[in-house]
């Protein structure tokens, strides 16, 4: 009984400490340099995009609104004081509301540039790159122009920056 514990053990801890068990990549683990390569991949990049659209909703009309006679408050109550300085014209740094509103808009733009940026490199129809991009180009114009019309001058960034520049 105890040599065959033995035997299975010896072949157990032989068949299961392989390299290819070791370093199996994950199914699940997207990057720039196993993204990027099929229609499907393209279209779900840019439905990422499209999805920050929807979160600018909120966004902008909560910094416009506000700032209109149509939303007022007397005074600032208790998780309010970002809306009461919106509504004060009194932006500043640490206004929760306008900080959430710039990282959303620039994170949008973000996923245009990236679908941009790596569309050349696919190995994809002619007509199917004219149609991503022209969406990609589209979403990041509409963008700035949202945000043009919030902050005025914004930087104008066409292509993925790194974090260091």
């Amino acid at each position: 009984m105890k040599t065959i514990i033995y035997i299975l053990s010896v072949v157990f801890l032989l068949t299961s400490c392989s390299k290819d068990f070791l370093e199996i990549d994950p199914e699940g683990d997207f990057n720039a340099e196993n993204f990027y390569k099929t229609e499907g991949e393209f279209n779900a990049a840019l439905t990422g995009a499209y999805a920050k659209l929807q979160g600018q909703i909120d966004i902008y009309f909560e910094l416009t609104e506000y700032r209109s006679d149509y939303l007022d408050f007397a005074a600032p109550t208790a998780g309010t004081q970002d809306r009461f300085d919106i509504t004060k014209f009194q932006d500043n740094s640490a206004n929760v509301l306008i900080r959430d509103a710039w990282a959303n808009y620039m994170n949008g733009i973000l996923r245009c540039n990236v679908i941009t940026d790596n569309l050349p490199a696919a190995n994809l129809s002619e007509s199917f790159k004219k149609q991503i991009e022209g969406e990609a180009r589209f979403i990041r114009a509409l963008t700035y122009f949202n945000m043009v019309r919030l902050w005025g001058d914004v930087p104008i960034i066409l292509r993925q920056v790194t974090p260091q520049e």
